[in-house]
C-alpha cells in the first residue's frame, strides 16, 4: 500500500500519545500534585478520541497487539492526515516527560519493594491497586508484580523509540520522506532522547544515543553496534558489524554478482579448452601456485565466516545457504590441490573456480540477512 511507511511511523506517535495521557493520568492519581495533574489536563486537550480510547485500555495499550490494531484503523487516513499527524509537534514536547515519569514510577515500585523486604517495621495495607492483601506475603507478592508491570512498560517505551527509529530510518531510505517531515521529526526523535539514557540505566538497558543530531542523515545512528562502525576507537568486533545496511546497495549486488560470476564463466571456459590434458607433478611451478593461492582463499573464507555464521542474525534459509555455500568452498579448494597430481590439470582449475563463485555467493548471503 502506498504510503505504509508513513502509516507505520504515525501509528508509533499515536502509541507514544495514548502512553503520554495514560502515564500523565497514572502520575496525577498517584502524585496528587498540581504540576501533573496540569500536565494531565494540558495534554488531555491535544489529544484526539482515538488516542483517548487507545489510553483507557489499562495496562493493554502497551501490549504489540493493540499496536497493531491501531495501525489497522490508520488504513483509511489520507495522505494528508497521515502528513498533519507527522508534523504536529504539540503532544511530542511532552515526550521527555513521559519517559522521566515512567522511569520515576518504576523506580518507586522497586523502591517500595525492596524497602518491604529490608526493612522490619513494614506496616502491611489492607488493599494495594484495587487488591485485598491478607498477609505480608501478599503484600510482597503484590509489589513485585507492581515492579514487573512498570518495567515492563518503561521497557516498551525504551524499546519503541529504537522501533521509531528504525521505521523513520526505513522511510527515509525509501525516498518517503520530505525535508519538511523530517524535520519534523528530528524534533520528536530529540525530545525522546532526553531521558532515554536515564530510563536505560534504570532498567538495566544498553544507554545508547537514538540519533546523531549533528549529522544530516541523524537517523543513521543509534544502536550500539552502528555506532562503533563510525568510532575509530572503538572498531567493530567481526564483519557482522562491518557495514550497514542498504536497500540500494543490495539491489545492486543482486545483478553485479551473479553477473559477473557468468561471465567468469567465459574465460574460465576458454582456459579449460586451451589446456593441455595431463597429470601435473610436484615439479610443475604451476602447482606451488595452486597451494598458495588455495591457503589464502581457505584464510580469506575463515576468518569472514566463522564469526558471521554464529551470529544470532543470520537466521532461516540465509543461515542454511550460507553453510551449504561455505562448505562448497573449502571442499572445492582442498579437493583442488591433490586432484592437480593424480588428474589432468583442467579439473583442478575448475574445481578452484567453483570455489571461488561459491565463496562470491556466500558473501551475497551474507549483505542480504547482516
Amino acid at each position: 500500500m502506498k504510503n505504509q511507511a508513513l502509516r507505520s511511523i504515525a501509528c508509533i506517535l499515536h502509541v507514544f500519545d495514548a502512553w503520554t495521557l495514560s502515564t500523565f493520568e497514572t502520575a496525577s492519581r498517584s502524585r496528587e500534585d498540581h504540576i501533573t495533574k496540569g500536565l494531565f489536563s494540558r495534554f488531555q486537550g491535544l489529544t484526539n478520541r482515538a488516542i483517548e480510547n487507545m489510553a483507557w485500555m489499562d495496562d493493554n495499550v502497551y501490549e504489540a497487539r493493540c499496536v497493531d490494531e491501531h495501525q489497522n484503523r490508520l488504513e483509511d487516513l489520507t495522505e494528508t492526515a497521515i502528513t498533519e499527524i507527522l508534523c504536529d509537534l504539540r503532544t511530542s514536547q511532552y515526550y521527555a516527560q513521559l519517559i522521566q515519569l515512567r522511569t520515576i514510577l518504576y523506580a518507586t515500585a522497586e523502591g517500595q519493594r525492596k524497602y518491604a523486604l529490608t526493612a522490619s517495621d513494614v506496616e502491611v495495607p489492607d488493599e494495594l491497586d484495587d487488591r485485598k492483601i491478607d498477609s505480608f506475603q501478599t503484600y510482597i507478592g503484590a509489589l513485585t508484580r507492581k515492579s514487573s508491570e512498570e518495567k515492563q512498560k518503561l521497557e516498551a517505551v525504551i524499546t519503541y523509540c529504537w522501533t521509531l527509529r528504525n521505521r523513520i530510518k526505513h522511510a527515509a531510505e525509501l525516498g518517503e520522506l520530505t525535508p519538511t517531515l523530517l524535520e519534523a521529526l528530528k524534533k520528536k526523535m530529540i525530545a525522546l532522547q532526553v531521558n532515554i539514557r536515564s530510563a536505560c540505566t534504570e532498567t538495566g538497558m544498553e544507554a545508547w544515543p537514538l540519533i546523531d543530531e549533528n549529522k544530516a542523515e541523524w537517523w543513521e545512528l543509534g544502536d550500539g553496534k552502528k555506532e562503533t562502525k563510525n568510532d575509530l576507537s572503538k572498531p567493530p568486533h567481526n564483519a557482522v558489524d562491518a557495514y550497514p545496511r542498504s536497500n540500494n546497495l543490495n539491489a545492486a549486488l543482486s545483478f553485479t554478482v551473479p553477473a559477473i560470476c557468468l561471465l567468469s564463466c567465459i574465460p574460465a571456459g576458454i582456459a579449460w579448452s586451451h589446456t593441455r590434458v595431463q597429470v601435473g607433478s610436484y615439479n610443475d611451478g604451476n602447482f606451488y601456485q595452486l597451494l598458495s593461492s588455495s591457503a589464502m582463499q581457505l584464510l580469506g573464507i575463515g576468518t569472514l565466516i566463522w564469526p558471521t555464521l554464529f551470529s544470532g542474525r543470520l537466521v532461516g534459509l540465509p543461515r542454511i545457504l550460507a553453510w551449504i555455500l561455505a562448505c562448497t568452498s573449502i571442499l572445492c579448494t582442498i579437493i583442488s590441490m591433490p586432484l592437480y597430481l593424480y588428474a589432468p590439470t583442467t579439473w583442478s582449475g575448475m574445481l578452484s573456480f567453483c570455489g571461488n563463485v561459491a565463496q562470491t555467493l556466500v558473501l551475497l548471503q551474507l549483505v542480504y540477512s547482516l
